[in-house]
């Protein structure tokens, strides 16, 4: 991406460069009302619970999380899956980027493989759009690995987020997710998500556009730099 300005509020013309995020006291105050808002729900109900008043009080639509978390055997399918397809890449250099959903089952996948003692490792591990920092995620995971902690095989952690997409109420996960001894922390950044779909609508949370913001460029140029291209 050539080109590349700064601005401090989403613009999408659909020409132009991409536009870098410039943090402002306003986003910041937004992260810490939203992350402690949404422990103030968790607290008032049943905290492994994924019922309609949840959804409507956070203005999600939970049902991915509610059949992911309430069916063993499609929670199951969906790790096997990335599960062997890192094990094809076990002796390769391994940039994974999960979005939404995909990255709550990928932080599970690398999990289980620290707890089986798996050798393979993620050069850089890349959330977009990422509904891990979510009470009711978190609580899930404590219920299956007891803390909540930066997978071991991971060297690299950056999250990216839009603060205007609400499955990433929580825009920072650093202080959700803990590093072991001698571990690392996560890189976190807020981005433009400009995408708007057919209808005209914005939609900050859609996948190609965090996949096309400045930021996730700059991180995959530096991955590919690393390996000279490889």
């Amino acid at each position: 991406v050539t080109g590349v300005q700064t601005c401090a509020l989403p613009i999408s013309t659909g020409q132009g460069p991409l536009l870098r995020y410039r943090d402002t006291t306003r986003d910041t105050a937004k992260a810490i009302a939203g992350k402690w808002g949404g422990r103030a729900v968790d607290k008032g109900k049943d905290l492994i619970g994924l019922d309609k008043h949840v959804d409507q009080l956070l203005g999600l639509a939970l049902d991915d999380l509610r059949d992911y978390y309430g069916n063993q055997d499609i929670r199951n399918r969906v790790r096997e899956r990335l599960t062997h397809a890192l094990h094809r890449h076990k002796n390769t250099r391994v940039c994974l980027i999960a979005h939404s959903m995909g990255s709550i089952i990928a932080y599970d996948v690398l999990r289980t493989l620290t707890l089986e003692q798996d050798t393979t490792e993620i050069e850089h591990f890349i959330t977009i759009g990422s509904p891990l920092g979510l009470p009711i995620v978190t609580q899930h995971v404590r219920k299956e690995f007891a803390k909540t902690l930066i997978p071991q095989q991971v060297r690299q952690w950056t999250n990216l987020a839009d603060p205007g997409d609400k499955i990433a109420l929580d825009c920072s996960l650093g202080d959700d997710y803990r590093q072991t001894p001698g571990g690392i922390l996560i890189n976190e950044d807020l981005v433009h998500n400009d995408y708007v779909d057919p209808s005209g609508s914005s939609d900050p949370h859609n996948a190609y556009g965090y996949l096309r913001t400045p930021e996730l460029s700059d991180i995959i140029c530096g991955f590919l730099d690393a390996g000279n291209g490889v």
